[in-house]
């Protein structure tokens, strides 16, 4: 249900008290509210069934209010699709100032008792046999954040494992995704910490050979688990491709962490002396991938394409599938997409936008140079690798 569906205007009168509606949304005419012929599919929030229209200032908050009212029937994919639609409308006419506001209002006027939230709503929940744990709740953006800073703060505590902090940043950074959070200054951390990110060879046997240099007490004879570590590092410089694999990096990290703790080293790695496991083995994020590689650009959604394949996108599929807005942003002259605009444009879609652009490249036979696999690991195509070292 939308303005153009309430018919004498019961829910819009409940919302606009609800959400304190600004002046330019009390003295809008009807018109102003509701189309009074039928507008093109664009020119809507929800283009596939026609409702939310976005053809003025009043129209897009009234139609914001009334689909935050009906978030939660939506598919997350289709809810994320919808607001950035909005979004983008209120940003075009100057009330994106209004829409947060209103976005703030809803979010806290929804209900959310912490015992009947999920564990997923949690950055951190602990389990110690039949007792469990849960803290640092994530309902909204302000929550977000602070459980970002909590990671930041924290994460050099030795009662923090690696898969501690791990499943923290994971949550953490879905939760970002979901509410449209900017990390800030915890962005690039929080991704690390994640495990979203790779690094050469050469970087992961220094990591190696320093810990165990750092662990030694005096010239005695090495332990068992020193020398293990040695011919570990031996291994991966002989054969550096193995680093490529996900799962090697962050079980990687998840032993080096145990030997940290074990040989307490913590406090040289809080002081700086030594970098953390995770600063090494994921130093390169998805972001610093695509910027090294300058023929490439990353979505939201972890996926990182060249830009010579984006600009064999049809502008008229772009424009269908995401809307006017996003395809008048990727184009230069109108008729193709440009691969300097869409440089600029792709990286700051939200994840429903992006996944669709994820889809246009999917069925344009246009493969990615980078994707994420298992929790949005980096997973690197060899050609990626040559064209960043190209680029160096």
């Amino acid at each position: 249900m939308d303005q153009s569906r309430d018919g004498n205007g019961s829910e819009l009168y409940r919302l606009s008290n609800l959400y304190q509606a600004p002046g330019f949304v009390k003295s809008a005419s009807k018109t102003d509210l509701v189309p009074d012929a039928p507008l093109p599919p664009a020119a809507y929030g929800d283009p596939k069934n026609k409702l939310f229209p976005l053809h003025s200032k009043a129209a897009v908050w009234a139609s914001y209010a009334f689909f935050m009212d009906k978030k939660a029937s939506y598919r997350r994919v289709d809810a994320e699709m919808i607001e950035e639609r909005i979004m983008l409308a209120g940003r075009r006419l100057h009330i994106a100032t209004d829409l947060a506001q209103l976005q703030k209002a809803a979010t806290c006027n929804v209900p959310a008792e912490l015992e009947t939230l999920p564990d997923s709503d949690f950055a951190l929940v602990y389990v110690d046999g039949d007792k469990k744990e849960r803290h640092l709740p994530m309902r909204n953006s302000v929550e977000v954040k602070t459980a970002a800073d909590y990671l930041a703060k924290w994460r050099h505590d030795p009662r923090l494992t690696f898969e501690d902090r791990q499943s923290i940043a994971e949550k953490v950074f879905t939760k970002a995704a979901e509410y449209g959070v900017n990390l800030g200054a915890n962005a690039e951390l929080v991704e690390k910490q994640a495990g979203y990110g790779a690094c050469t060879a050469a970087d992961a046997v220094d990591l190696i050979r320093e810990r165990v240099a750092a662990s030694r007490k005096g010239p005695g004879a090495l332990t068992d688990l020193q020398n293990g570590l040695l011919k570990l590092a031996d291994i991966l410089e002989k054969n550096p491709v193995q680093l490529r694999d996900y799962e090697l990096r962050v079980k990687l990290a998840g032993n080096l962490d145990a030997f940290d703790r074990a040989h307490n080293l913590n406090h040289q790695i809080r002081d700086g002396y030594l970098p953390a496991v995770e600063d090494v083995l994921f130093r390169l994020t998805r972001e610093k991938l695509a910027s090294a590689g300058s023929e490439h650009v990353a979505t939201t959604t972890g996926n990182v394409y060249r830009l010579a394949d984006v600009e064999r996108l049809k502008l008229a599929a772009v424009k269908d599938a995401i809307g006017d807005d996003i395809a008048e942003a990727m184009t230069a002259d109108g008729v193709h997409v440009s691969a300097d605009k869409a440089a600029s444009v792709i990286p700051t879609l939200a994840r429903g936008a992006a996944s669709v652009f994820d889809g246009l490249m999917e069925a344009a036979g246009l493969g990615t140079a980078a994707k994420t696999a298992e929790a949005r690991a980096v997973r690197l195509e060899r050609q990626f690798l040559l064209d960043i070292a190209k680029n160096q």
